[in-house]
């Protein structure tokens, strides 16, 4: 009787032991991750080494990865917001080298636009309810863990951050489009203006009146 009741004490340390090292462990882990995020909301900076184990490993690196894509799209449309070669594309220069086809500025246009699309259905990506759950299960997170890869979404407000970014890339697909009626305008009608000194001229108020309202709709953008 005695000895059964020692291994019963026996099997109870050994639990608790377990119960102690799984509770340790599992705060130790989130406490590394959490410092993971932390570095990457304050400073902006992303450690490439997956400094967690086991699930939370798999929270890290999804958490990591949507950083990662969130920065590269993030600084590739910023890119693009600041390419002065998009005024210079209706510079006399512009108009007299690749006028009246435009075929360089038109695939320039079409590059643009292209790298906005796909650019933006990176960001979209990262916050669509449907993609946040694929990446999910696929790395077959329970719900716990499902649940704190979802705090740190939320915790990182993309959301927010990503609906501003595609408010500034209507203006910009906006103004490529009229950019692009323009151009197309000028290709049109090429046998009504010319480049001399630096300047388009015409001597047709029609096409005078209605190139200058294009201009207008890019500049009021």
């Amino acid at each position: 009787m005695k000895k059964t009741k020692n291994i019963t004490i026996i099997i109870a340390i050994v639990i608790a032991t377990c119960i102690v090292y799984t509770v340790t462990f599992d705060l130790n882990q989130e406490n590394r991750l959490n410092k993971e995020v932390d570095n990457y909301l304050k400073n902006g900076t992303i450690n490439a080494a997956i400094k967690t184990k086991n699930e939370y490993a798999k929270v890290e690196k999804l958490i990591k990865n949507d950083f990662k894509n969130f920065d590269t799209a993030a600084n590739s449309l910023l890119e693009i917001y600041q390419n002065h070669s998009i005024v210079e594309l209706l510079s006399a220069k512009n108009m007299e080298d690749d006028g009246p086809k435009f075929i360089e500025t038109k695939n320039t246009i079409h590059t643009m636009k292209k790298d906005l699309d796909n650019n933006i259905d990176i960001l979209k990506s990262i916050i669509d309810i449907n993609e946040f759950e694929k990446r999910a299960n696929k790395e077959k997170l329970n719900k716990y863990y499902f649940d704190l890869y979802k705090d740190y979404h939320e915790k990182s407000e993309f959301e927010s951050s990503i609906d501003l970014i595609i408010d500034e890339n209507i203006k910009v697909y906006l103004k490529l489009d009229y950019l692009e009626q323009t151009i197309n305008y000028l290709t049109k009608n090429n046998q009504l203006w010319s480049i001399k000194n630096n300047q388009l001229i015409s001597t047709n108020d029609k096409f005078i009146a209605e190139y200058n309202d294009l201009l207008k709709s890019i500049n009021n953008i």
